[in-house]
């Protein structure tokens, strides 16, 4: 089987975890490929079925080259592709939260009070937005999985230069955990119903609601001058990579929906040399 792993830079972790991948899966040919958030949301794919920047963004395609060896990809003979790059609005959420309360669960004292049953819906609708702009970057036909970008760490509610105070607020919102539920239920609803496996945040790496424990940090990002408080290193994507190689190699029949769509894959092989994730 051939896998592709596309992502923004949070695909750098899973890059990171190739190892752990390979151990359970050795006779997967795994490739990765990813760009700078911003390139990302602007890929398209060329006349040739190749997956790369926009043909002006310069930045983009010099990352695409440094980071993967080449600055496009032909997406033509994967058999299934995993994507890690949609936060599914996130950061709408903590600012709607900031204006309103849920009925019937612990509030702030915000005016207007919402339905939890809106509040399911308003996150669902941004899950099939994300959902429809990630379509246009796949080929037709081709089994996906959508792996969880990680919250931001716990130390991003610290002040400092990469402090996130609406994040933040979102949760010590005295709703957090009800709300935090609600949105993992929506994305995993959504995706399901569009035939896309979908593999959450484990437990293990969270820190409460909607956040990633500060051990999962790169090494340094805590302590440099402006930390990297979004990014987190190899233990992580070493455990995300080899749940998703159970998962595609292990999965028995009739499974087939914890996967996506498509035929239950073969055996998982060398990596291919194509490409490495970003450092």
């Amino acid at each position: 089987m051939r896998l592709l792993v596309l992502g923004s830079s949070q695909a750098a972790a899973l890059a990171l975890g190739r190892d752990a991948f390979t151990a359970i899966a050795p006779a997967t040919e795994l490739t990765f490929f990813a760009l700078p958030g911003a390139s990302w949301s602007r890929t398209r794919i060329d006349e040739a079925g190749r997956l790369g920047p926009a043909p002006d963004d310069r930045f983009g395609l010099r990352k695409a080259a440094e980071w993967n060896g080449c600055e496009r990809i032909g997406l033509q003979g994967f058999d299934h592709i995993a994507v890690s790059a949609a936060r599914f609005h996130l950061y709408y959420l903590a600012r709607l939260m900031r204006a309103v309360d849920i009925h019937g669960l612990p509030a702030t004292g915000a005016l207007p009070r919402i339905s939890r049953a809106m509040l399911s819906d308003t996150l669902a609708a941004w899950v099939r937005e994300d959902l429809a702009a990630l379509r246009t970057r796949l080929p037709v036909g081709v089994p996906v999985t959508m792996i969880a970008v990680p919250y931001p760490l716990a130390a991003t509610d610290r002040p400092g230069p990469s402090a996130e105070p609406g994040l933040a607020r979102l949760r010590r919102h005295p709703a957090a955990p009800e709300i935090e539920r609600d949105y993992d239920a929506a994305v995993a609803g959504v995706l399901s119903a569009a035939g896309i496996g979908w593999m959450a945040q484990p437990d293990a790496t969270r820190a409460g609601p909607f956040a990633t424990d500060d051990g999962f940090a790169r090494p340094g990002a805590l302590e440099a001058e402006k930390p990297d408080l979004r990014h987190v290193g190899a233990d992580y994507g070493r455990m995300v990579m080899a749940a998703l190689a159970r998962r595609l190699g292990g999965a028995p029949p009739g499974s087939l929906a914890d996967i996506g769509p498509g035929p239950l894959p073969g055996p998982l092989s060398k990596p291919l040399s194509a490409t490495a994730g970003p450092p």
